[in-house]
């Protein structure tokens, strides 16, 4: 009942951009965000919580889509 934005997200980008990202991709590529954040070698909760939201987002988006 949270964050559910990302399939109008992806949307709004493949509109300006032409590309063809799915949900699923948007999620992944948050996750990839706070990954990277998380390898500078400073500890913020945040970007491991995030990642493992960002990880169940994809997972449903998934699922909803098989």
């Amino acid at each position: 009942s949270g964050e559910r934005s990302m399939a109008r997200c992806v949307a709004a980008f493949n509109a300006i951009y032409g590309a063809e990202m799915t949900e699923v991709q948007g999620w992944q590529f948050m996750s990839l965000l706070k990954m990277v954040r998380g390898s500078y070698g400073v500890y913020m909760r945040d970007d491991h919580d995030d990642q493992v939201a960002y990880a169940a987002l994809a997972a449903e988006a998934a699922a909803n889509k098989a």
